[in-house]
């Protein structure tokens, strides 16, 4: 316990000046969608709306796409500062000639990876979006959404050695998964999608719910693939298990956004 502490001290001594930053950045980030969503919400309520809107609207999205690209790059940064220190690829760093095991490694990066970047949008959205609204709400798909992005760029880190390999292999596992889903639809065929739409519209899932089971399945199987990564260090098996897990996560999402879009056919 007393190493598994000093792993996570460590890792955010060395990165509390890039997660400062991060915080602040997050801040606006959550600010900024907030009034978006106020001024929304006053331009449907009011009779007149003013003819310089569609021109504001557009401003106002791409700021805030801006800031949100900001957001992730920055996000993506600490998880490669943070993993990378300590990789889990290559057979001469330095945590190995060390008395740390690779379940122990693991353990610090994760509960490190989740106070840094998981905990803080929790405490942040609710706090935040209370303060200019006045609702306090926190959904359980905002949880599993940190969740999720925490784990897609923990699992892209623990299979590269760097930040750059590791954009590429992000981008190079999007294309791929998303490719092998559409062949996949395609070799089935759209008739097994049309005879499911009615069962599938008709379990009247909970709204925005029905997402958090494809967020968990997602973020359950980045969870296994780097572990399996850090216990065996077999790169080529866990890079073949992640363009595994891809396109089953896109067809779990297919089947919880199916019904929304049968019924709006």
């Amino acid at each position: 316990m007393s190493l598994l502490f000093h792993l996570v001290h460590k890792d955010f001594r060395h990165s509390w000046r890039v997660l400062a930053v991060w915080c602040l950045i997050l801040l606006v980030s959550i600010a900024w969608d907030t009034q978006i969503e106020l001024w929304l919400g006053e331009s449907e309520e009011s009779t007149t709306v003013p003819t310089n809107t569609p021109l504001a609207l557009m401003i106002l999205s791409v700021v805030g796409g801006l800031i949100a690209a900001a957001d992730l790059v920055i996000r993506a940064a600490i998880v490669s500062k943070l993993v990378h220190e300590d990789a889990a690829v290559g057979s001469g760093e330095f945590w190995m000639s060390r008395p740390v095991s690779a379940g122990t490694l693991f353990a610090g990066k994760t509960i490190c990876l989740v106070l840094a970047l998981v905990l803080p949008p929790i405490v942040l959205v609710p706090s935040v979006k209370g303060l200019l609204t006045g609702v306090f709400t926190l959904s359980v798909l905002d949880v599993l959404t940190q969740g999720f992005l925490v784990a897609s760029l923990m699992t892209l880190a623990t299979l590269t050695p760097s930040l750059a390999r590791m954009v590429v292999l992000g981008g190079t596992l999007a294309l791929a998964g998303i490719g092998q889903f559409f062949v996949f639809v395609w070799l089935v065929g759209p008739e097994v999608w049309l005879v499911a739409a009615p069962a599938l519209a008709g379990m009247n899932l909970p709204g925005w719910r029905a997402l958090s089971l494809p967020a968990l399945f997602f973020i359950v199987a980045c969870g296994a693939t780097t572990w399996h990564q850090y216990l065996t260090r077999r790169t080529r098996r866990s890079v073949i298990a992640a363009f595994c897990v891809t396109p089953a996560s896109l067809l779990v999402l297919w089947a919880a956004w199916f019904p929304y879009i049968y019924a709006y056919r």
